[in-house]
C-alpha cells in the first residue's frame, strides 16, 4: 500500500531555551493512502471554496480558524482513510550529550522532533506494523532566517554554520535552509537501515519520492491543509477564542505524542519488542503501562504485550514473580482492558504446570498460585463473570498453603471478600452480609488487643469487609428499610480506616447512591458537594483529559445518576460527556462496568432535552458494554442491560413510538427468560414450568412478563420491573 506523508511545524523552535515549554512547538503530520490522494484533493478544494478561504497560506487565513471548517475537514480526512499525528513538544531528551548536540543548539530542537515524528508512523505505531508500505514524502519545508545586527544573532549563526546548514544572503539577514530533500533523504535512509533487520516485525518499507516543499509557492492542496492543521496546533495564540476552541478537536482526531522522555522510553520499547527481546521487553512494558496516563500508550503497549506473551521465558519462579507483581500493580490503576491481563494470567499458571513436581509444591509455588487466581477472581468480579470468578476461586481454595502467617492470613481473608462480592453478582445479598459478619468481627476484636498497647489503630482490611457487607445491606435495604441506616453506618466506619482519597471516595460514592434509594435528597446533594471536594474530582471536572479522568467512572456514573434523580443540569452534562469525549478520556474502559450506567444515563437525559436522535447513540453504547451473550457467565450484566432496555421502551413509549418500545420490551423479557431457566442462577430468578418465579427478580419478572400483553403499554409493569435493581445497580 501506497501513503502520501505530508508534515508541517508550528512555533518557534531556535532561540527560545527559556521560553520553549510555553511556547511549545509542535509538528502535524498526515498520511493520506493512494487511492483517495485524487478524491481527497477536490474534496478540499471543494471545502474551501465553501469556506471562502482564498489565501491558502494559515498564517494569512483567518477562516482557517473557523472550529466548524476544522471539522468539517476532520471528518472528510477520516472518510477517506488519512491517519493524523500531532507530536509536541515536552522536554529536551539530549541533556547528557555534548553543547553541540543538544536541542538548544542551533536547529537540533526541530531536526529532533522531526525525525521523532517520522520514525514513530514508519517503525513505532503499532496499526502499521507488518505491513508492506511505499512512502512519497512531501513535508514542507523549513528555513531560519537570522539578523547579523545583535551579538546573539551572530553566535546562533555561528552554530549553524558549525553543522553545515546551507545558507544564503537575504535582505541583510542569512536565511539557512534546515529541512529540504537532502536532509529529508537522509533521516528517512538512515531509520530504514536502523530497522531493516527488524523486517519482519516492522513490515517492508520502500520510498518512493522524497521532495520539501514552499507552502506559499506551492498549489498542492495536501500542502495547505496541513500547513492550516499545523497552525492550528500553535500555542501561542495570544488568547484567541476561536483557536483555544480547536486544540481539543485536533487532540481528539489525532495521534497525540509528546517529545521527552516518555517518547523515547516508548521507542526503546518498542525496538526491544521489533527484535523479539520478549523477556527484556515484557516487565519494561509492564511497568510503563501501569504508571502512563496516555491513552495512546496504553492501547498502543497492550498490543505489543499481548503478541509477546508466547515470547516470554517463565523457567524460573523469579521470572513469574516478577510478572505477577507487574499484573498486580496495572489492575490497582483499574483503567480497564483487563482481557490482557487474563491472558498473561492464563500463560503464567500454564507455565506453573510445567515446573517438577517439587517446586510446585512449595509453599513459594503455591503462593504465586494463590495471587494469580487472586487476580483472576477480581477481574472476574468486575467484569460480572461469575462462572469463571468461582472457578477461580475453586482452585484458590484447593491450594495447599500450608502453615500463614499474619499477613498471608489477612490476604487470604480479603478473597472472602470478593466471594462476597459474587455473591451480591448473583443477587444473593444476604448470604453475603452474613459470610463477612463473623470475619469482621474477628479483625475487630484483634484489633482492640492491639490498641491497648498503641491507641487508635486503622486497618484497610477491616475497611474494605465492611464496605462490601454495607454494599450488600444496601442492595437489601429498598425492600427492608430499617437496614437503610446500618449501611450507612458501615459505610461511615468503613471509610474511617483509609487515609487515602482514592479509597475513601468510593465510599463516599457509596454513599451517595444509598442516599438516592433512601430516598434522602438532602444527603444525597451532601454527599454530591463531598465528592466534589476530592481534588482528583475537581481536577477532572475543572480540566478533563487521559491523565485526570483515571478512576473518574464511578464518580462521574454517581454524579450522572443524581442529576436524573434531580433532573439537574441535563444540557451542561451533555455537553460534557460527548461520545468521542469520553472514549477519549478513558480509553478502553468505556467498554467495561460502570460505562453502561453512564451512558444510560446520558440517554435518559438526552430524550428529556428532545435530543432523540443522540439519545439513541447513548442508549446503543450502553447495550454494547462487553458480554459474552451467556447469562451464566454475566448474570448480573446481563440483567442490568434487561434494565436498560426497559429504560429505553419507557422512553420510546414517552416519545409515542409504542411499535419500538414494545420491542424493547421484548428484548428484556428475552434477557430475564434467559437467566430465569439457567442453573445455578436461582437467587437471581427461576422460572417454573407452571410459570411460578422465585428468587429476586419473581415479582418484577411476572409484571415485566405481562407489559406487551396488555392493549395499551403497561409503564407501572416496567416500573415493578425496575424496582427490582437497588443501590448502584440502577
Amino acid at each position: 500500500m501506497r501513503y502520501h506523508l505530508y508534515m508541517d511545524e508550528s512555533g518557534n523552535f531556535e532561540g527560545q531555551e527559556k521560553n520553549v515549554a510555553k511556547v511549545c512547538p509542535a509538528l502535524f503530520a498526515v498520511l493520506v493512502p493512494q487511492e483517495h490522494h485524487e478524491s481527497l484533493a477536490e474534496t478540499i478544494q471543494t471545502l474551501w471554496n465553501s469556506y471562502n478561504i482564498r489565501n491558502l497560506h494559515a498564517m494569512r487565513a483567518n477562516d482557517t480558524r473557523n472550529p466548524v471548517y476544522l471539522g468539517d475537514l476532520i471528518t472528510a480526512l477520516k472518510r477517506h482513510h488519512c491517519m493524523l499525528f500531532l507530536l509536541r513538544y515536552q522536554e529536551d531528551v539530549r541533556l547528557h550529550l555534548t553543547d553541540a548536540l543538544q536541542e538548544a543548539f542551533a536547529a537540533n530542537r526541530f531536526l529532533g522532533m522531526a525525525g521523532a515524528l517520522l520514525e514513530h508512523i514508519l517503525y513505532l505505531h503499532p496499526p502499521l506494523f507488518k505491513r508492506e508500505l511505499n512512502f512519497a514524502f512531501h513535508p514542507n519545508s523549513r528555513v531560519v532566517p537570522l539578523g547579523t545586527g545583535d551579538k546573539v544573532q551572530r553566535r546562533k549563526i555561528k552554530q549553524m554554520e558549525a553543522l553545515g546548514h546551507h545558507s544564503l544572503t537575504f535582505r541583510s539577514k542569512r536565511v539557512f535552509f534546515i529541512w529540504n530533500a537532502d536532509s529529508l533523504r537522509t533521516k528517512i535512509l538512515q531509520q530504514a537501515l536502523d530497522y531493516a533487520s527488524w523486517e519482519e516485525s516492522v513490515g517492508k518499507r520502500s520510498f518512493g519520492q522524497f521532495e520539501t516543499v514552499v507552502a506559499e509557492k506551492s498549489d498542492n492542496p495536501f500542502i495547505h491543509m496541513v500547513d492550516h492543521l499545523a497552525y492550528l496546533c500553535r500555542a501561542d495564540g495570544r488568547g484567541e477564542k476561536k483557536l483555544l476552541e480547536v486544540h481539543d478537536t485536533l487532540a481528539k482526531a489525532s495521534v497525540c505524542l509528546g517529545y521527552g522522555q516518555i517518547q523515547r522510553q516508548y521507542r526503546e520499547l518498542v525496538r526491544r519488542y521489533h527484535a523479539g527481546n520478549a523477556d527484556e521487553f515484557f516487565p519494561d512494558a509492564m511497568q510503563m503501562l501501569s504508571k502512563t496516563k496516555d491513552a495512546y500508550y496504553c492501547r498502543a503497549l497492550e498490543f505489543m504485550l499481548k503478541n509477546s506473551l508466547s515470547g516470554i521465558t517463565l523457567e524460573k519462579i523469579s521470572h513469574a514473580e516478577k510478572l505477577e507483581q507487574l499484573a498486580g500493580e496495572y489492575l490497582q490503576t483499574s483503567r480497564g482492558n483487563w482481557q490482557f491481563v487474563l491472558d498473561l494470567l492464563a500463560r503464567l499458571i500454564a507455565a506453573v504446570q510445567t515446573w517438577p513436581a517439587s517446586l510446585r509444591r512449595s509453599h513459594r509455588c503455591q503462593w504465586l498460585l494463590f495471587r494469580l487466581y487472586s487476580h483472576k477472581l477480581s477481574i472476574h468480579n468486575h467484569r460480572g463473570e461469575d462462572a469463571d470468578a468461582w472457578e477461580a476461586y475453586d482452585a484458590l481454595d484447593a491450594l495447599a498453603l500450608g502453615k500463614l502467617d499474619v499477613e498471608e492470613f489477612r490476604e487470604r481473608i480479603g478473597v472472602e471478600n470478593r466471594v462476597a462480592v459474587i455473591m451480591s453478582n448473583v443477587f444473593a445479598f444476604e448470604q453475603g452480609a452474613e459470610k463477612l459478619a463473623p470475619v469482621i468481627t474477628t479483625l475487630e476484636n484483634s484489633l482492640q488487643v492491639l490498641e491497648t498497647f498503641g491507641g487508635k489503630l486503622y486497618d484497610p482490611l477491616i475497611g474494605r469487609l465492611r464496605g462490601t457487607r454495607a454494599q450488600n445491606i444496601a442492595f437489601l435495604a429498598p425492600r427492608k428499610p430499617a437496614l437503610f441506616a446500618e449501611a450507612e453506618s458501615l459505610f461511615i466506619a468503613a471509610a474511617q480506616e483509609f487515609t487515602r482519597d482514592r479509597d475513601k471516595i468510593r465510599h463516599d460514592i457509596n454513599l451517595l447512591h444509598l442516599y438516592l434509594d433512601w430516598p434522602q435528597l438532602h444527603k444525597a446533594t451532601e454527599a454530591v458537594g463531598l465528592l466534589q471536594e476530592y481534588q482528583s474530582v475537581v481536577g477532572f471536572l475543572e480540566n478533563p483529559s487521559s491523565a485526570t479522568a483515571q478512576y473518574m467512572q464511578f464518580a462521574l456514573s454517581a454524579l450522572l445518576k443524581y442529576a436524573v434523580a434531580t433532573e439537574e443540569k441535563y444540557g451542561k452534562w451533555l455537553a460534557f460527556c460527548e461520545l468521542p469525549t469520553l472514549k477519549l478520556w478513558f480509553g478502553p474502559a468505556v467498554e467495561e462496568h460502570p460505562f453502561e450506567f453512564i451512558f444510560g444515563y446520558l440517554g435518559r437525559m438526552a430524550y428529556s432535552l428532545k435530543e432523540n436522535e443522540k439519545a439513541c447513540q447513548y442508549f446503543e453504547h450502553a447495550l454494547q458494554v462487553p458480554s459474552t451473550g451467556n447469562p451464566r457467565e454475566q448474570p448480573t450484566l446481563q440483567a442490568i442491560r434487561a434494565q436498560i432496555w426497559t429504560w429505553w421502551a419507557l422512553e420510546e413509549e414517552k416519545a409515542g413510538k409504542h411499535i419500538s418500545a414494545a420491542g424493547k420490551v421484548a428484548q428484556a423479557q428475552s434477557i430475564m427468560r434467559e437467566i430465569g431457566t439457567t442453573d445455578c442462577l436461582e437467587t437471581m430468578l427461576q422460572i417454573k414450568p407452571d410459570g411460578t418465579a422465585t428468587g429476586w427478580f419473581a415479582e418484577g419478572w411476572q409484571a415485566l412478563n405481562g407489559v406487551n400483553r396488555q392493549a395499551a403499554f403497561d409503564r407501572k409493569a416496567c416500573d415493578t420491573f425496575l424496582d427490582c435493581f437497588t443501590f448502584n445497580y440502577r
